[in-house]
């Protein structure tokens, strides 16, 4: 087997376990290795296109929880309600323009 074709099969492996970031890694030693694998390409495309997706996940988890600790900064302390609305206001438009790109970027790919 040669190298290309075992990092290429170890960076398939890791992404089917959701190890995106270390199967990316061996994508790039393919194209280090073989700049022409069109193979490693896509693969490290869709590897990239998961990660992304699970670190908007991790996003917009934190998100809830930021929105729902300023929630209850508002019930513990009303004299707080114009700060805690600010913060939640800013929190939402972030959330809505990330949203609003990933589902950009998640068309085009999509569409291909």
């Amino acid at each position: 087997m040669t190298e290309t074709k075992e990092y290429l099969e170890k960076g398939n492996a890791k992404f089917e376990l959701g190890q995106y970031e270390d199967a990316i890694k061996d994508y790039d030693k393919v194209i280090e290795l073989n700049p022409e694998n069109s193979e490693a390409y896509c693969n490290r495309g869709n590897a990239k296109y998961k990660l992304g997706q699970q670190i908007l996940k991790d996003v917009i988890r934190n998100f809830d929880e930021a929105v729902k600790d300023f929630d209850e900064v508002f019930k513990l302390d009303f004299k707080n309600k114009n700060l805690v609305n600010e913060k939640a206001a800013k929190i939402h438009t972030l959330l809505c323009n990330i949203l609003a790109d990933y589902n950009e970027y998640s068309t085009k790919f999509n569409a291909l």
